[in-house]
């Protein structure tokens, strides 16, 4: 018979890797930003804890070899606002939101292994009683200036599927709003 020991193994690393709290401080010596400790108690907008997010990407990546997460707003409203907007309004912040290694469809990197764009989806099924269950697939795209959200719905036999463009707009970060780990 067969026993699987790589279970035990890869929890024993992640296990060990986490058994302290991480320690983070600014670069520079500074002190940490006034919004740096509710982001570190609640990182996903879901109550889930920074160390916690961290931790459960490393072990995906440990299974699946890459795991990452998006680095933005709560929600596509609160994407399109302005900051000024959005913190009249109460609702600015940052979440992660975080990305199996099934749903990054695509990417590209330059020469330096910078990420360029890349492109995510989530599943869900959902079903708004009395109609029948739908499968609903999100397709998110960032690049170094943008992001965009393309919503496909489908019935259980397939039928559906147009992209419906949820929203899009420049998210002046820089950068490509995405941490990929990678093992």
């Amino acid at each position: 018979h067969y026993l699987g020991y790589l279970p035990a193994i890869l929890d024993y690393f992640v296990h060990w890797l986490f058994s302290q709290p991480p320690i983070i401080r600014p670069t520079g010596g500074g002190e940490a930003p006034e919004w740096w400790e509710g982001f570190e108690r609640d990182a996903t907008g879901a109550g889930k804890r920074l160390p916690d997010v961290v931790r459960d990407a490393f072990r995906d990546a440990l299974i699946v070899r890459r795991a990452g997460w998006i680095i933005g707003t709560p929600d596509l409203r609160t994407a399109t606002m302005s900051q000024a907007e959005a913190e009249a309004e109460g609702v600015d912040g940052v979440v992660l939101t975080p990305v199996s290694a099934e749903d990054i469809l695509d990417w590209d990197c330059d020469a330096a292994g910078t990420l360029r764009w890349v492109v995510v989806r989530k599943v869900e099924h959902v079903r708004e009683f009395p109609g029948e269950r739908l499968r609903v697939e999100t397709y998110t795209y960032l690049d170094s200036v943008q992001w965009a959200v393309w919503e496909v719905r489908q019935d259980q036999k397939g039928k559906g599927g147009e992209a419906v463009l949820l929203g899009s707009a420049e998210h002046g970060i820089g950068r490509v709003p995405f941490v990929a780990l990678e093992i």
